[in-house]
């Protein structure tokens, strides 16, 4: 009962703050709180009251044209595969001749271990360092992720059957975490985790990991990517279907009608059927990134009034709706890219 007066008090007080704001606060916070459990705090509950499972095997299925990835996310991690193909760690030939003697499974619990052993967890910008890079100097969740992609991969492990995936927060103050997916031929499919998280002592089933139903932004390997985040309703996506309630994107009423400042500002991805971005598109839409990311005058420059007000005006609507604290700029880059 401690738990659930607890949580009353959060609805209550939630309720203070909205009253304030909106003549209806009240009847939204009963909504809110009829929908939620104390332990779950802002997560989707399926009509038959199971936890939603945001990561599925779903995103081991489809496969989107790199070139179709507009966040660089996939252009990243090419480019970090070519880096790591020309210089590797003086002990990682040796350790991928003894990976491949094991089976599957006892390669994922290997390669878990030994990348979450050898790569010092040390909190530094989002870098994505090449394995050679991770030893050295440590790295964060995406490093661990991409380390033992690369060190699976190397050892036999199919590619295909390996995703990089990138987690959406689900607390407005929250930060971008990085994981492993790896499916098994039989189609068992593991979550390995960064050494910092709760669950990282071993390799986790899917259907375990207590994370599983944060959204998914982005999933890649060097041949495309996936996701299975729900796009935005109206704008290009107005022939698709309304998303239900608790589960539309938190950023779609703020579209600002630009298909590219949408897209730097992290409100959505170039999704399957739209045509990929020109050279010309994605040289500005670096620009628009660089400036949403990081709002300074040097990087204001190639830009006009109009798209610098309508980047300050998402950025400023969604710290205020979404109760986001202004950020350090290290802070910034950690909540979108991590």
């Amino acid at each position: 009962m401690g738990r659930v007066h607890c949580f009353l008090q959060a609805v209550v007080a939630s309720g203070l703050q909205l009253h304030r704001r909106h003549r209806h606060g009240w009847s939204i916070v009963l909504l809110c709180g009829l929908g939620l459990w104390p332990a779950q705090g802002m997560a989707y509950k399926a009509p038959g009251g199971e936890l939603e499972e945001r990561i599925t095997p779903q995103l081991f299925q489809e496969n989107r044209l790199p070139a179709q990835d507009v966040s660089g996310r996939t252009d990243r991690l090419q480019r970090l595969v070519q880096r790591h193909e020309q210089q590797q760690p003086t002990e990682w030939r040796e350790k991928v001749k003894t990976l491949r003697t094991l089976s599957p499974l006892e390669q994922l619990r290997a390669v878990h271990a030994y990348i979450n052993q050898r790569v010092r967890y040390v909190e530094q910008p989002n870098r994505w360092k090449a394995p050679q890079e991770a030893f050295a100097s440590g790295g964060v969740c995406v490093e661990f992720a991409v380390s033992k992609m690369l060190l699976l991969r190397d050892s036999g492990f199919p590619e295909s059957s390996l995703r990089v995936v990138t987690l959406r927060p689900i607390k407005p103050n929250g930060v971008y975490h990085v994981i492993l997916l790896a499916r098994l031929p039989e189609g068992a499919v593991y979550v390995l985790d960064s050494p910092d998280r709760a669950q990282s002592a071993t390799i986790v089933p899917l259907a375990s990991y207590r994370e599983r139903i944060r959204p998914v932004v982005w999933a890649g390997w060097r041949g495309g990517f996936s996701s299975n985040d729900h796009p935005q309703v109206g704008g290009d996506f107005s022939t698709w279907p309304a998303a239900p309630l608790g589960r539309r994107d938190r950023t779609a009423h703020f579209a600002s009608g630009d298909r590219l400042v949408d897209i730097a500002a992290d409100l959505r991805v170039v999704r399957r059927g739209e045509r990929p971005l020109t050279v010309a598109e994605r040289e500005r839409l670096a620009r628009l990134r660089r400036y949403y990311h990081a709002p300074t005058a040097d990087n204001g420059r190639s830009l006009t009034a109009e798209e610098r007000q309508k980047l300050k005006g998402i950025r400023a609507r969604l710290n205020r709706d979404d109760g986001i604290n202004p950020r350090s700029l290290m802070a910034q880059k950690r909540f979108f890219f991590e």
